[in-house]
């Protein structure tokens, strides 16, 4: 009897001659579970995807969000031309991130960076420094120092996206030649 080599791996305790619990090695997922089956269908849907996580970066997720909406559908090396010359603490967190995840990709999976396209990019919050600041009649009052945890998912240009890469290009082009129309006058 011959066994096929899976990507699942037992959970090692079958004592009793019961099949013991299957799971994914690659997410922690039981096989066969709806997470399982949710994560395989978003790999088929969405080919294959990179991602770099840095968590607990000492920036406050409301200075981060709008700099991490300038790169979302743009190709990789195009964002990091974009966050090399933003003047802030948090494009340089999320351009340290966002080298990471092209490093990922080039070196684990063999994907060349000219092909990545920024799928997703999240800011979730993470834990926050309480400290308090003493002040008049012997009170005090808070002091929240908020930080981050920065997510970024490259994956490769498909002919859709290249197609609505295509478009924002144009839409983006058009908006400049207005707004230079408009300046004319």
């Amino acid at each position: 009897m011959t066994t096929a080599k899976t990507n699942l791996k037992t959970d090692g305790k079958n004592a009793e001659g019961k099949t013991a619990v299957k799971f994914d090695k690659h997410n922690n997922t039981r096989a066969g579970s709806r997470k399982a089956v949710v994560a395989a269908q978003n790999i088929a849907k969405l080919g294959k995807v990179v991602r770099s996580i840095t968590r607990g970066a000492r920036v406050a997720p409301k200075k981060i969000r709008p700099i991490m909406n300038s790169i979302v559908g743009k190709p990789a090396m195009e964002a990091v031309d974009i966050l090399t010359f933003i003047p802030r603490k948090g494009a340089r967190m999320i351009l340290k991130t966002l080298k990471s995840a092209i490093a990922n990709a080039e070196n684990n999976h063999n994907l060349s960076s000219a092909t990545l396209v920024v799928r997703e990019a999240h800011i979730d919050d993470a834990a926050v420094l309480k400290r308090f600041m003493p002040v008049a009649r012997g009170s005090a009052h808070a002091i929240r120092k908020k930080s981050s945890h920065i997510r970024i998912v490259l994956g490769e240009a498909t002919a859709e996206t290249k197609k609505a890469l295509k478009k924002a290009a144009k839409k983006a082009q058009r908006a400049e030649h207005a707004a230079k129309k408009g300046e004319g006058k």
